[in-house]
């Protein structure tokens, strides 16, 4: 599953910057532009021009991993080196080319998708998945759930259906971009919320510390977007700032669906009155 979440949650005065529109504007006179087409990519563009990937993208201010929106204008940098005729190659070995083009209608549509998004249905309420019903060890994490939901006061029924989409509750599930444990989580997100967030070491691949780290993110996505679930919860997946950008991307929009539909099934159960964490 292609993950785009799973960005760092950026400080309040990077998110300012990020939060404008994508067409640029300020180009220095003279400078050589171009014109984003439907169908281009960054690393197209950087090709055409001779210019490195990484030069062009800190040319616009933009993330080398980020969409263009058709019609935006991008500034050409000089090229390094005459003999330069293809960017570098990525961080893996291989050059990005998952960037695409988003038209004026998809670019809103994204903006607009939480807004325009009905309720979903409180069917099934309290009917918890029939795969967490007969899995014990599982089930047995529900108070660790009901428990830290209650530490950062974030609605239980919201961490236990994103946990539940990202992993089924299985701590021992690491995604192909290594994403870790119950909340699927990242290693700069750990070392974020651990360390930022938190001030101590947790580990991704303890359930309890999983779970805990999860709930402070979620707390901390829900008091940025005042409140807002959908907006929390696609936050989750792709990323704060890409939210504030482009709006909920549209592989995000499913799962953004699908946790607002599993939350009624998470809405009643037993309360965090057995197991507790050791830490407080």
């Amino acid at each position: 599953m292609i993950r785009p979440r799973r960005y760092l949650p950026l400080a309040a005065a990077a998110l300012g910057l990020l939060a404008g529109p994508l067409v640029l504007t300020g180009t220095p006179a003279g400078a050589t532009t171009t014109v984003v087409r439907p169908g281009d990519t960054l690393w197209q563009i950087a090709a055409a021009h001779h210019v490195p990937l990484a030069a062009l993208a800190a040319a616009n201010a933009i993330d080398p991993n980020d969409m263009l929106l058709a019609g935006q204008r991008l500034q050409i940098p000089e090229p390094r080196s005459a003999g330069r005729s293809q960017p570098a190659p990525g961080p893996s070995g291989t050059l990005p080319t998952r960037v695409r083009v988003l038209s004026r209608a998809q670019l809103q549509q994204q903006l607009q998708f939480c807004s325009q998004l009905p309720a979903a249905p409180a069917s099934g309420q309290g009917q918890l998945p029939d795969r967490l019903r007969s899995s014990p060890g599982r089930l047995a994490l529900r108070p660790v759930f009901l428990h830290w939901s209650q530490a950062y006061r974030v609605p239980p029924e919201l961490v236990q259906a994103v946990a539940w989409q990202e992993s089924g509750w299985q701590n021992r599930v690491v995604s192909s971009a290594g994403a870790v444990g119950i909340g699927q989580l990242m290693p700069n997100t750990v070392t974020y919320v651990a360390g930022q967030l938190l001030g101590m070491k947790l580990k991704a691949t303890v359930p309890d510390d999983n779970i805990r780290m999860s709930t402070r993110l979620l707390q901390e996505l829900l008091n940025a977007t005042g409140g807002n679930l959908c907006q929390t919860v696609a936050s989750y997946y792709q990323g704060l700032d890409t939210l504030r950008r482009v709006g909920v991307l549209e592989e995000t929009q499913p799962y953004v669906k699908n946790v607002l539909a599993l939350m009624p099934r998470f809405a009643q159960g037993p309360r965090a009155s057995g197991k507790k964490s050791a830490r407080p």
